[in-house]
């Protein structure tokens, strides 16, 4: 036996060990491949996952905005502003209440809502069907506002910016008259330079209608029927009086309430009423308002009857103060002394508005 003899693979050995050597390498790559794929996959669907999961959040999150924004709205016709961001679980929404220049009682409600880097967006119509809120109203803007003409001929002090309004014109005869403010009417006359404000004609600052700011029935449908057997500083405050007929207001003791007259309202020189929260201080129906010397008031006063006047009762040279604004149907008899600081009144009648979704998307 020779012991030299070599072991050799045989031609068809050896491709066997090549083919099987390729086989596993492709397998390999295959496993490989098929787990990259695989991975690839997983990882999108995670991330799709996640962004449809974000996305439904923000969704929700956009919701709890719309919903909290309509239910501090829903009573109160009001605040026409977009908020800061707010922050709702992991997520925050910022809402937009932005009111229909055309349909004054209708606003669309916007909320957005984040979460993580997705955005969704509500969309809420709503209509008013109650109250209007008109504290933008171009006669809130006016100390004094008159349908008739309007004629300065006292010692008449506008403070704070306050414009004069009338319909048909407005006349400063007085040396003593002062009016910080400008003036608005079709014919404005100003024989000592009083005015210091701009002079011009824009009908809206002056034409109105009652309705359009002051409904009386909101306020009238909340109101208590004058007792005249009872003082009225024993009336709570705010509380809305009901007057048929005239009344003389002397209390001694600072008064807070809405008097609603259909008669002839007169105010003594030791009276001071402050204003009944966001109601009207003193309004006449048909009659005229008469203040004494030294009367102090706050809030809106209206004469609401065509041919109704604002004037004072006369007694020296004490001033009549009136914090607010002065709206009449008449003319405001511009004699005696004045002291007007113009504050804009914030009308806002009682009860509860009725405001509705009409539509959400």
């Amino acid at each position: 036996m020779n012991s030299n003899c070599q072991c050799r693979l045989k031609p068809n050995d050896a491709g066997r060990a090549g083919f099987g050597m390729v086989t596993a390498i492709g397998i390999t790559m295959l496993v490989a491949l098929l787990s990259t794929v695989t991975y690839t996959v997983a990882n999108y669907q995670i991330q799709s996952a996640r962004r449809i999961r974000e996305y439904l959040k923000a969704k929700v999150i956009a919701e709890a905005g719309a919903n909290a924004r309509y239910n501090a709205i829903k009573h109160r016709f009001a605040d026409f502003t977009l908020h800061d961001w707010q922050t709702f679980g992991d997520g925050s929404y910022q809402t937009e209440l932005i009111r229909n220049d055309t349909e004054r009682n209708q606003a669309r409600l916007i909320s957005v809502g984040r979460c993580g880097q997705s955005e969704a967006h509500i969309e809420l119509l709503l209509r008013n069907y109650q109250r209007f809120f008109t504290n933008d109203h171009p006669v809130l803007q006016n100390a004094i506002t008159t349908f008739s003409p309007l004629v300065i001929k006292g010692t008449v002090s506008v403070f704070n910016g306050g414009n004069i309004a009338s319909k048909v014109s407005v006349e400063v005869t007085s040396n003593a008259a002062r009016i910080d403010g400008g003036a608005n009417a079709p014919v404005v006359v100003d024989k000592h330079d009083a005015i210091l404000g701009a002079i011009c004609e824009d009908p809206s600052l002056c034409d109105y209608q009652w309705n359009d700011f002051l409904r009386l029935s909101d306020y009238l449908d909340h109101a208590v029927l004058y007792d005249r057997s009872l003082s009225l500083d024993s009336y709570p405050p705010n509380t809305i009086l009901y007057v048929p007929g005239d009344i003389t207001i002397n209390s001694s003791t600072p008064l807070q309430l809405c008097i609603i007259a259909t008669g002839k309202i007169s105010v003594s020189g030791s009276a001071v009423l402050k204003q009944p929260g966001t109601y009207p201080t003193l309004v006449s129906e048909m009659g005229n308002i008469e203040f004494s010397a030294g009367a102090s008031v706050e809030g809106l006063i209206a004469a609401m009857g065509v041919t109704s006047t604002i004037k004072s009762a006369g007694g020296g040279n004490t001033p009549i103060n009136i914090n607010g604004s002065i709206i009449l149907g008449g003319t405001f008899d511009g004699s005696g002394t004045w002291s007007i600081n113009f504050k804009k009144v914030a009308l806002i009648p009682p009860g509860e508005d009725n405001t509705l979704i009409l539509a959400w998307q």
